[in-house]
């Protein structure tokens, strides 16, 4: 007699490492370069000016936010010095904030709080605001 069957042993898990964080990443899919600045606010507090053509920025903002309610604000502009390019509906721009962890410079997620995509022709003069409470 060969006894009861036991279950297979428990897969080790994995023990996450780096610091947790809140971060602000970017993707798009471009069929040119799009003509858009974009503002990142955080309780009126600028943390950075970008591009478009930065279509995979990951910014930490936990040093922007504060315990309780914060208000986020994502603002789009045409820049007025490429007026002969206009955006697509083929051109998509998504932008996430994510709970996670930084190791070094790379960033995991963990998951996503917020979410927002929009074509190049939906971007043109947007202005978003998200609510994230700590």
């Amino acid at each position: 007699a060969w006894g009861t069957p036991t279950a297979p042993p428990a897969a080790p898990r994995a023990v996450p490492t780096g610091r947790t964080a809140f971060a602000f990443t970017t993707w798009g899919q471009q069929t040119i370069l799009l003509p858009l600045d974009f503002k990142l606010s955080i309780n009126g507090r600028l943390v950075r000016e970008f591009k478009a053509t930065e279509d995979k920025l990951v910014l930490d903002l936990t040093p922007f936010l504060q315990q309780g309610q914060n208000t986020v604000r994502l603002s789009v502009e045409y820049d007025s010095l490429y007026s002969g390019v206009q955006p697509t509906a083929a051109d998509q721009f998504s932008v996430r904030i994510q709970f996670g962890r930084f190791n070094g410079s790379a960033f995991a997620a963990e998951r996503t709080l917020v979410e927002f995509k929009r074509d190049g022709t939906q971007m043109l003069g947007t202005i978003k605001e998200f609510q994230l409470a700590l």
